[in-house]
Protein backbone atom coordinates (compact mmCIF):
# COMPACT_ATOMS: atom_id res chain seq x y z
CA UNK A 1 0.00 0.00 0.00
CA UNK A 2 1.26 3.45 -0.91
CA UNK A 3 1.26 5.89 2.00
CA UNK A 4 -1.08 8.87 1.67
CA UNK A 5 0.63 12.23 1.19
CA UNK A 6 3.99 10.73 0.30
CA UNK A 7 4.75 13.44 -2.27
CA UNK A 8 3.31 16.48 -0.51
CA UNK A 9 6.76 18.07 0.00
CA UNK A 10 8.78 16.44 -2.80
CA UNK A 11 7.41 18.43 -5.71
CA UNK A 12 10.73 18.83 -7.60
CA UNK A 13 11.27 15.08 -8.17
CA UNK A 14 12.35 14.35 -11.78
CA UNK A 15 12.58 10.52 -11.87
CA UNK A 16 10.49 7.94 -10.06
CA UNK A 17 11.46 4.27 -10.32
CA UNK A 18 9.00 1.98 -8.56
CA UNK A 19 9.84 -1.07 -10.64
CA UNK A 20 9.86 -4.47 -8.92
CA UNK A 21 7.82 -3.35 -5.92
CA UNK A 22 4.75 -5.56 -6.15
CA UNK A 23 2.43 -2.57 -6.61
CA UNK A 24 -1.16 -3.55 -7.29
CA UNK A 25 -2.81 -0.12 -7.24
CA UNK A 26 -1.95 3.51 -7.81
CA UNK A 27 -4.59 5.75 -6.21
CA UNK A 28 -6.32 8.48 -8.21
CA UNK A 29 -4.42 11.78 -7.94
CA UNK A 30 -1.35 10.17 -6.37
CA UNK A 31 1.11 11.92 -8.71
CA UNK A 32 -0.74 15.24 -8.96
CA UNK A 33 1.86 17.28 -7.02
CA UNK A 34 4.79 15.93 -9.09
CA UNK A 35 4.47 18.33 -12.00
CA UNK A 36 8.24 18.26 -12.72
CA UNK A 37 8.39 14.48 -13.03
CA UNK A 38 9.95 13.49 -16.39
CA UNK A 39 10.49 9.74 -16.05
CA UNK A 40 8.21 7.16 -14.40
CA UNK A 41 9.16 3.49 -14.24
CA UNK A 42 6.42 1.18 -12.95
CA UNK A 43 7.62 -2.01 -14.63
CA UNK A 44 7.49 -5.50 -13.14
CA UNK A 45 4.71 -4.84 -10.66
CA UNK A 46 1.22 -6.32 -10.35
CA UNK A 47 -0.81 -3.39 -11.65
CA UNK A 48 -4.11 -4.53 -13.16
CA UNK A 49 -5.51 -1.09 -14.02
CA UNK A 50 -4.71 2.61 -13.85
CA UNK A 51 -7.15 5.32 -12.79
CA UNK A 52 -8.36 7.76 -15.44
CA UNK A 53 -6.04 10.75 -15.68
CA UNK A 54 -3.50 9.27 -13.24
CA UNK A 55 -0.69 10.96 -15.18
CA UNK A 56 -2.62 14.05 -16.34
CA UNK A 57 -0.87 16.55 -14.03
CA UNK A 58 2.60 15.34 -15.06
CA UNK A 59 3.13 18.03 -17.67
CA UNK A 60 6.87 17.29 -18.02
CA UNK A 61 6.51 13.51 -18.37
CA UNK A 62 8.38 12.09 -21.38
CA UNK A 63 9.13 8.48 -20.37
CA UNK A 64 6.58 6.04 -18.96
CA UNK A 65 7.36 2.35 -18.51
CA UNK A 66 4.48 0.04 -17.59
CA UNK A 67 6.07 -3.19 -18.86
CA UNK A 68 5.51 -6.59 -17.26
CA UNK A 69 2.47 -5.80 -15.16
CA UNK A 70 -0.95 -7.45 -15.25
CA UNK A 71 -2.74 -4.74 -17.19
CA UNK A 72 -5.64 -5.99 -19.32
CA UNK A 73 -7.02 -2.67 -20.54
CA UNK A 74 -6.13 1.00 -20.29
CA UNK A 75 -8.80 3.62 -20.29
CA UNK A 76 -8.23 6.31 -22.94
CA UNK A 77 -8.41 9.01 -20.25
CA UNK A 78 -5.14 7.71 -18.79
CA UNK A 79 -3.38 9.58 -21.62
CA UNK A 80 -5.79 12.21 -22.96
CA UNK A 81 -4.53 15.18 -20.95
CA UNK A 82 -0.89 14.53 -21.70
CA UNK A 83 0.98 16.85 -24.03
CA UNK A 84 2.85 14.79 -26.61
CA UNK A 85 3.50 17.65 -29.01
CA UNK A 86 6.38 19.54 -27.42
CA UNK A 87 8.88 16.73 -26.71
CA UNK A 88 9.98 13.25 -27.65
CA UNK A 89 7.86 10.70 -25.81
CA UNK A 90 8.52 7.09 -24.86
CA UNK A 91 5.80 4.68 -23.71
CA UNK A 92 6.50 1.02 -22.99
CA UNK A 93 3.55 -1.28 -22.24
CA UNK A 94 4.81 -4.66 -23.49
CA UNK A 95 4.57 -7.76 -21.33
CA UNK A 96 0.99 -7.15 -20.21
CA UNK A 97 -2.15 -9.16 -21.00
CA UNK A 98 -4.00 -6.65 -23.12
CA UNK A 99 -7.30 -7.60 -24.66
CA UNK A 100 -7.85 -5.98 -28.03
CA UNK A 101 -11.12 -4.20 -27.48
CA UNK A 102 -12.53 -0.73 -27.82
CA UNK A 103 -10.42 0.67 -24.98
CA UNK A 104 -7.13 -0.37 -26.58
CA UNK A 105 -8.28 0.97 -29.95
CA UNK A 106 -9.26 4.26 -28.31
CA UNK A 107 -5.82 4.58 -26.71
CA UNK A 108 -4.15 3.91 -30.04
CA UNK A 109 -6.28 6.67 -31.57
CA UNK A 110 -5.32 9.15 -28.83
CA UNK A 111 -1.63 8.35 -29.30
CA UNK A 112 -1.88 8.46 -33.11
CA UNK A 113 -3.34 11.99 -33.03
CA UNK A 114 -0.29 13.30 -31.22
CA UNK A 115 2.49 14.66 -33.48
Amino acid sequence: TLPAGLFQKVTSLRTLDWSLNGLTLIPQGYFDKLTHLKRVFLSDNKLTSLPDGVFSKLTSLSILYLTENQLHTLQPDVFTHMNFADRAWQLSINGNNFTIDRSVCAIAEVLRRKP
